[in-house]
C-alpha cells in the first residue's frame, strides 16, 4: 500500500470514470483553476445525498471562486445516475466505481458494506482540493 497523500504532496495520478462520458484524471491539465473532489459513501447515504444537494447550491459560487467540483463514489454508474436523478443533480459533475485502492492510498477511509443497499466497500467521506500544480492544497 503506498503512503496516503497529505497536504502540500502531488497527488496520485488516477482517473475517474463521469457520468458524462468521459474520464477525469487527477494530474489532467487545468489552466489556473482548482479542483474539489468530493468522495461520497453512495447513494444510500442520508448525509452524503445532503452533501451533494449543497454542493450543487454551491455549484456557480465555487467556479467563481476558481474551483472545478466532481463528486465520486465507488457506486456503479446505474447507481451514480439514480442518484444524480433523485437529487435533481445538473451541474456537479458525478464519477462512480472509485477504485477502493486508490481511494485508501489517498488516505481515505474504507468500509464494509453491511446490507444490500451498500457497496461491498465503499469511502467514507473526504474531500481533496487539487491545486493547479496536481497538489493537495487541503484534505
Amino acid at each position: 500500500m503506498a503512503t496516503p497523500r497529505a497536504t502540500g504532496q502531488v497527488i496520485l495520478d488516477f482517473s475517474i470514470a463521469t457520468l458524462k462520458g468521459d474520464l477525469w484524471h487527477s494530474h489532467a491539465p487545468v489552466s489556473s483553476a482548482y479542483r474539489l473532489l468530493v468522495l461520497y459513501r453512495g447513494m444510500w447515504c442520508p448525509h452524503c445525498k445532503a452533501q451533494l444537494t449543497e454542493l450543487e447550491s454551491l455549484y456557480e459560487s465555487f467556479v467563481a471562486a476558481g474551483v472545478l467540483p466532481i463528486a465520486a463514489s465507488a457506486d456503479t454508474s446505474d447507481r451514480a445516475n439514480a442518484t444524480r436523478l433523485e437529487l435533481g443533480l445538473e451541474k456537479v459533475e458525478l464519477g462512480y466505481e472509485v477504485l477502493i485502492e486508490t481511494a485508501r492510498n489517498m488516505g481515505a477511509y474504507i468500509s464494509f458494506g453491511i446490507n444490500d443497499r451498500e457497496m461491498p466497500l465503499f469511502c467514507e467521506p473526504a474531500s481533496f482540493l487539487i491545486s493547479p500544480e496536481n497538489r493537495i492544497q487541503a484534505a
